[in-house]
């Protein structure tokens, strides 16, 4: 976690007060999961140390939106004001907090897309 002002940087590892701590940061380092994605939701420039390919897939989506870093750009991120309020505010506009009424949504679409195909004239598709 790293605040600008007064610039500090910590090493934390499972805080008590990890919420607070991660509403407080200015840039966060994290693997390519949920605390990814917790820090967009919060606004907090990402620097992103994926743990597995799945979490390197993930964070590259992210990363090519402009929406996070990789460890590549932790100095620039850190000491470039204008390119870690661009990656702060592009976090902040991709993750809205509403995955799982997003998802529902979704399916419904998909569920009500697949009953029109199933209700056609011409039946299915094949």
């Amino acid at each position: 976690l790293y605040q600008t002002a007064p610039a500090s940087f910590r090493i934390l590892k499972n805080p008590d007060d990890f919420d607070a701590l991660l509403a407080s940061s200015d840039v966060v380092i994290c693997g390519g999961g949920g605390t990814l994605l917790e820090a967009m939701y919060l606004g907090k420039a990402a620097v992103v140390l994926p743990q597995t390919a799945a979490e390197a897939s993930h964070a590259r989506f992210h990363v090519n939106a402009g929406a996070a870093v990789f460890a590549e750009q932790l100095a620039r991120i850190l000491l470039d004001d204008a390119f870690r309020f661009s990656t702060m505010e592009k976090a902040r506009n991709r993750v809205n907090g509403c995955g799982a009424r997003n998802i529902a949504e979704l399916a419904k679409e998909l569920a009500h897309d697949a009953n029109q195909d199933a209700c056609s004239p011409s039946g299915p598709p094949t």
